[in-house]
């Protein structure tokens, strides 16, 4: 994806100088979350007096620190990339999605995915500051996420995302 003006900033791919935690939450949630912006709209400041309401204490932190993560929120400030994410057609929103996972999970080969195994992936996720079961959580969030990307995956990493019922993996609102 071509480099524009509304690419991350620094401080949403790192905290400290040290490459920031991956998303956790669940992916579901976090679609839920655009569902739920595309209906309230996108806000000037994505703070807690916002999402408190909608999402418990753990879930909106996690999703803060999801979006920023992703170059979607600066500090409590919406990029331009979430509007375009929140109000887009399926299939832009499966486009931008894929330029969004693939600058901000620096970490991943993006051209080996196709033919990766678990442990590839489990390896390039030791360089992100977690471990046992966040970063089983986060490589479930990468995962599905990349699914609903349409980014090629293996079908070994296919199946290391969790979703709530096995149907469910490859449905599309």
């Amino acid at each position: 994806m071509p480099q524009t003006q509304d690419q991350p900033t620094s401080d949403s791919a790192y905290e400290d100088g040290q490459p920031a935690s991956p998303p956790y939450v669940s992916f579901s949630t976090f679609t839920t979350l655009l569902e739920w912006l595309k209906v309230e709209g996108v806000p000037l400041r994505f703070d807690r007096s916002f999402w408190q309401a909608k999402f418990s204490g753990s879930n909106g932190t996690q999703l803060v620190a999801a979006l920023r993560f992703l170059g979607l929120l600066e500090r409590a400030r919406p990029r331009p990339d979430m509007e375009r994410l929140v109000n887009a057609s399926p299939d832009e929103r499966r486009f931008i999605l894929a330029g969004l996972l693939m600058d901000a999970y620096a970490a991943v080969p993006f051209d080996e995915l196709a033919r990766a195994t678990p442990a590839m992936v489990r390896t390039w996720f030791k360089s992100y500051p977690i471990d046992g079961n966040t970063a089983r959580k986060a490589i479930s969030f990468f995962v599905n996420a990349a699914k609903e990307a349409d980014i090629p995956l293996s079908n070994a990493v296919r199946k290391m995302a969790r979703s709530k019922s096995a149907g469910q993996s490859g449905d599309r609102q």
